[in-house]
């Protein structure tokens, strides 16, 4: 009943924020921007996305082998996207992440504890450099806060600092035992997240959207992504495309093409993590 309940609420907030969106952009603005799409531009926003995924598992890879967990790289990269696969169908926000503790533990002599604080550092080490790297986009444009919030844009480089130097205090204080890999995977966070970046601004091209507005287009994506993270709706799908299209529609852009811009990224996620089902098939 509790994950029946789940399910439940998730499909209702995924309903609600498609509700929201189609307030503000019509089928024809969404069918007009399909029309300009070059899809050729989907193929290396595909290719990049995967790349993106790819040293997501050396990350992971680099937590487990510090607990002493010795699987190669092109098994964590199965394990990865079959994670992905029922991180879509599992009920829960970590169902993916689940998977692989429950994998992991049945093919090794790793406790339950320290599979979960591995898994955990991974999500929290990519979702702290997201969040990053979403106020340095702001930074860029901070007019578009300024009527709601009076900052001068050096106290986000000095918060973020502090919002560093605490991440890194807290992270020795609770988990030294990854210490010695912090900056890598810390590297690893920020190639994975700039790298989804740059396959968004090539759906973005696809959809023939001028460069000049990428920035724009950006700051929304991972204002959404972040939102996306969270556990409220599957796979992030209705979250990011709320936000794009309200931001959109705040901004005076094409609201048709970021919906639209927007939703090809979720449905490139989600061929991925079918790519897991079907490694899973094949397993079987």
């Amino acid at each position: 009943m509790k994950d029946f309940l789940k399910w439940m609420l998730k499909i209702s907030l995924i309903v609600i924020a498609f509700y929201l969106v189609f307030k503000k952009v019509t089928w024809a603005d969404i069918s007009k921007s399909w029309k300009e799409l070059h899809a050729i531009w989907l193929l290396p926003a595909f290719l990049l996305y995967n790349l993106s995924q790819w040293i997501s598992t050396a990350r992971l890879l680099q937590l487990l082998h510090r607990v002493g967990i010795n699987i190669s790289y092109f098994t964590n990269l199965a394990l990865y996207y079959k994670a992905m696969f029922f991180g879509l169908f599992l009920p829960g926000g970590v169902s993916g992440d689940a998977y692989k503790v429950i994998y992991l533990q049945k093919r090794s002599t790793a406790s339950y504890k320290t599979l979960i604080t591995a898994a955990l550092l991974d999500r929290v080490n990519g979702l702290t450099m997201l969040l990053t790297i979403a106020i340095l986009l702001l930074s860029r444009r901070i007019d578009l806060v300024q009527p709601y919030l009076t900052i001068h844009v050096g106290w986000i480089f000095v918060l973020l600092a502090v919002g560093w130097l605490t991440y890194f205090i807290l992270h020795h204080r609770f988990f030294p035992v990854f210490d010695p890999i912090l900056v890598v995977i810390t590297s690893f966070s920020l190639v994975i997240q700039l790298l989804q970046l740059v396959s968004f601004f090539c759906i973005l091209y696809g959809f023939s959207i001028e460069p000049g507005q990428w920035l724009l287009y950006g700051i929304l994506f991972y204002s959404g992504s972040v939102l996306a993270a969270l556990p409220l709706s599957i796979n992030g799908l209705g979250i990011r495309e709320w936000v794009l299209v309200t931001g959109s529609s705040m901004m005076a852009l094409d609201s048709g093409k970021a919906f639209s811009a927007s939703l090809v990224f979720t449905l490139i996620s989600g061929v991925c993590a079918l790519i897991g089902g079907m490694i899973k098939i094949k397993e079987s």
